[in-house]
């Protein structure tokens, strides 16, 4: 979730802000995860997606940032380089340094090499 104090600034500024609904528990594993949010972004790049944005409203792909917090932090960092922003994302910013922690442990805890 996003904290208030940054939702409150984002929302000001005419951010879209999308929460992906991605499969957190078991079976599912860290790679059905990315495939999800991966599946997003694709999503993005569609006509359905534009053509089902309210009249007047628009996104523009070109200024997409991500932010991840908890688990979510995790996502942040690959899908920074997607190609729907053809590598050129303007921000990744996963939920400060506690993050990377969490992110680590995750990765050992649940990737196979």
């Amino acid at each position: 979730m996003i904290p208030p104090s940054l939702l409150e600034p984002l929302l000001a500024s005419g951010v879209i802000i999308v929460y992906p609904d991605y499969r957190m528990l078991d079976p599912s594993t860290i790679y059905d995860q990315l495939e999800d949010v991966e599946a997003l972004f694709t999503y993005f790049a569609t006509f359905e997606f534009s053509s089902s944005l309210p009249t007047g409203v628009s996104v523009d792909l070109d200024r997409v940032g991500l932010i991840g917090f908890s688990a979510g932090s995790l996502f942040t960092v690959p899908n920074g380089d997607h190609d729907l922003v053809d590598n050129d994302t303007k921000a990744v910013l996963p939920e400060r340094e506690a993050a990377y922690l969490e992110t680590a442990e995750f990765l050992v805890k649940h990737l196979t090499f």
